[in-house]
């Protein structure tokens, strides 16, 4: 038993080994430009990438939302929880969307939450927690659709929680880009 459970590990380890953990709006480790080039491929990139976004109003349990530096690897919430950002897609309108799990081909379920941040502006957007509602929907061409159910309310009126962009995070983002190797 305790064999299975250090193989396990040293897997995971192997695995992960691969790719650098990118703490959220963590400029102390450079990038390579081939490097980001390569996990840009692999994670994407979105208008998030090493921004702070705080609540506008305030509020009790949700402080700042810290997103990591150039490609959409993870985000930090309240310097609390860190959730990995999956399957994150940024539409024409700025609204980026991601996963906290990822999709198995042999589940009919993906599980977690789905975080949707819809830009308003150039400083502000305005964040929905959705979760997942059940099983996979599948579709006449086999293909399989993922239902969330209705977001979370953050507020007491049910709107989105509108955050903004903190101008620290701004300054610091314009001042870092990836190193030529």
């Amino acid at each position: 038993m305790t064999r299975m459970i250090v193989k396990s590990l040293m897997v995971a380890a192997l695995v992960t080994a691969t790719m650098p953990v990118l703490g959220a709006v963590d400029w102390s480790t450079p990038m390579s430009c081939s490097q980001k080039e390569r996990y840009v491929a692999q994670l994407g990139q979105s208008n998030l990438n090493g921004l702070t976004l705080v609540p506008v109003a305030g509020h009790p349990k949700f402080t700042s939302f810290d997103f990591s530096p150039y490609v959409n690897s993870s985000m930090l919430v309240s310097n609390q929880a860190n959730f990995p950002m999956i399957d994150a897609t940024e539409d024409d309108e700025g609204t980026v969307r991601f996963y906290t799990k990822s999709h198995r081909k042999h589940k009919l379920s993906r599980g977690g939450m789905m975080f949707k941040f819809e830009r308003v502006d150039d400083e502000h957007y305005d964040l929905t927690l959705w979760t997942e509602q059940g099983p996979a929907i599948k579709k006449d061409d086999g293909s399989k659709v993922l239902p969330f159910k209705k977001p979370k309310k953050f507020t007491s009126d049910g709107q989105p929680l509108r955050l903004r962009i903190t101008e620290e995070s701004i300054r610091e983002r314009a001042k870092h880009s990836c190193v030529a190797s």
